[in-house]
C-alpha cells in the first residue's frame, strides 16, 4: 500500500542531490527551466541585429568613420594574433618581436 510520506524539504528549489531524488519519485516538483539559455540567445540575437542594423541612417561621414574603425580592429587582430604562426613565410632564424613585428635590425645575415 503506497502512503504519501511528508518529507520535510528546507529549499525545494535548491540544486542538491536529495531535491533531484525527491523530484524524481514526484515528492517535489520539477525545477522550472533554467532562463539562461534564453537570455543568452536573445543577447547573441540583439547583438547580430545591432551588428546587421549599423549602416542604418549614417551619414557618409559617419560610415567613413566606421569604415576605419572597423579596417583598424580587423588589423590589430589580425597583426597580434600569434606572430609566430606568419613565421613560415620568414626564414626560421629572423627573430621575430611580437609588439615590434620584423624589422631591418632583427634580421641578421646566415654566415
Amino acid at each position: 500500500m503506497d502512503m504519501p510520506v511528508n518529507v520535510p524539504v528546507d529549499n525545494p528549489n535548491a540544486d542538491t542531490e536529495w531535491n533531484d531524488i525527491l523530484r524524481k519519485h514526484g515528492i517535489i516538483p520539477e525545477k522550472p527551466p533554467s532562463p539562461t539559455p534564453i537570455i543568452e540567445e536573445a543577447l547573441l540575437e540583439a547583438a547580430q541585429r545591432e551588428h546587421e542594423n549599423r549602416l542604418e541612417n549614417k551619414t557618409l561621414d559617419e560610415l567613413d568613420a566606421l569604415e576605419d574603425e572597423e579596417e583598424a580592429e580587423f588589423l590589430a587582430k589580425y597583426r597580434f594574433a600569434n606572430p609566430h604562426a606568419h613565421r613560415k613565410c620568414f626564414d626560421p632564424d629572423i627573430e621575430i618581436d611580437r609588439h615590434i613585428g620584423v624589422t631591418p635590425t632583427s634580421i641578421v645575415a646566415k654566415g
